[in-house]
């Protein structure tokens, strides 16, 4: 756990918080769509003093912090008179809390909190918090009990079932979206130890030459290879740099964050055909793109897909693979277009399915950033680069 290898000693993400204005909405989804489950609550006590309604929601090693303010003063509050709904921190598990605080005192890191020393109702915790360059969601490391995530300050009000609704085990993977990615990057080599897991650009025009529309990316993952932590990270390529869908993420989030969390699950057609009854919107895929991907996993060495992809064409799921294996991937509309409501934000939900495959879908990101670009083109009639409304100054 702790070693040269792994100075900080970090297991893995503990939990992903939401800064949320309508916790009754995140709820419905996540739990009666979704398949989590509230596993614990904020004390009366700890909501009066945070100023916030606070619960925690589980589905395999998923857990899901979703605080709403009830006051503009609040922490929560603060955030969403600059943000809308999104995610604002991500919680890291460490084996040696001081291990963790004294190698990020060395390499400069910026602290927000001191080392806090905390009962929580499993038993004794340790936390701090830094900033980073992503915007403005911190990182908290937690040093805990094994057992169900549980924060100080909160009581344990159920537990997660043994099989969620649609099969999640955990968090795959956690993509970004920044103006210029080179700091965060940066930082999570200088700061975390990644690594370069791989890294891929393109524009939408590549195959169009001469093309004046179409936007591009440039993308890289990082990872800790001891804890397998993956971070995405993606920013605007020119031309048309502000008509990048990144760049648009960027304009309605009001600053850069976190884009989506990729959830695992065993059986993505499944998980697809259950979200659907439930009313849950996936981003379409076109016709076309089912059409070339026998070549496309001939010619990558892709051993036989199980599922037919007949039943994968119907569900609008993505398919990439190589020598070694396969994925299946699908992503959820983004809040502010599920709900009809800007203040929701661009925050949005991957499920992946890997067989076998390690990678991130590289010949899936063309149809995936273009999906994306018609839906913001066709959201409330906007034009690329618009920002979105201000949900406050849509209320007055």
């Amino acid at each position: 756990m702790v070693g040269t290898d792994n100075p900080l000693g970090l297991l893995g993400v503990d939990a992903i918080h939401f800064f949320v204005g309508n916790l009754t909405r995140a709820r419905r989804f996540y739990e009666g769509r979704i398949g989590f489950r509230e596993v614990a609550r904020a004390t009366l006590d700890l909501t009066r003093r945070a100023e916030m309604e606070s619960i925690v929601l589980a589905a395999g090693a998923a857990h899901f912090f979703i605080s709403a303010p009830l006051t503009g003063t609040s922490r929560a509050g603060r955030y969403l008179r600059r943000h809308p709904d999104g995610v604002a921190e991500i919680l890291l598990r460490v084996a040696d809390l001081d291990r963790a605080f004294e190698v990020l005192r060395q390499r400069d890191a910026t602290f927000i909190t001191e080392r806090t020393d905390v009962r929580t109702a499993l038993g004794a915790a340790r936390w701090f918090t830094i900033a980073t360059p992503l915007g403005d969601v911190d990182l908290t490391f937690l040093e805990r009990p094994d057992g169900p995530f549980c924060p100080p300050g909160f009581e344990v009000s159920g537990e997660a079932p043994a099989h969620n609704l649609i099969g999640i085990t955990g968090i795959d993977h956690i993509t970004s979206n920044l103006r210029t990615m080179r700091p965060w990057v940066d930082f999570l080599r200088q700061m975390l130890d990644c690594e370069e897991y791989w890294r891929v650009q393109f524009h939408t025009n590549d195959l169009r030459p001469g093309h004046e529309g179409g936007s591009g990316l440039r993308s890289i993952v990082m990872w800790h290879a001891a804890s397998g932590i993956k971070f995405a990270n993606n920013e605007p390529l020119m031309p048309h740099f502000r008509r990048s869908q990144i760049s648009i993420f960027c304009d309605d989030n009001r600053g850069a964050g976190v884009q989506h969390v990729a959830l695992a699950v065993p059986d993505l057609c499944r998980a697809v055909e259950e979200l659907r009854g439930r009313g849950v919107a996936f981003l379409s895929t076109p016709a076309t793109y089912y059409d070339a991907v026998p070549t496309r996993l001939q010619a990558a060495g892709c051993p036989p897909l199980r599922e037919p992809l007949d039943r994968l064409r119907d569900l609008g799921i993505l398919i990439d693979g190589n020598q070694e294996g396969y994925l299946l991937q699908i992503f959820v509309k983004e809040g502010a277009l599920l709900y009809e409501d800007p203040s929701a934000g661009p925050f949005f939900l991957e499920l992946i399915q890997r067989a076998g495959n390690r990678g991130f879908g590289e010949g899936n990101f063309r149809a995936l950033f273009e999906a994306i670009e018609r839906q913001q083109a066709g959201a409330a009639g906007r034009s690329f680069g618009t920002p979105a409304p201000n949900p406050q100054e849509s209320a007055t």
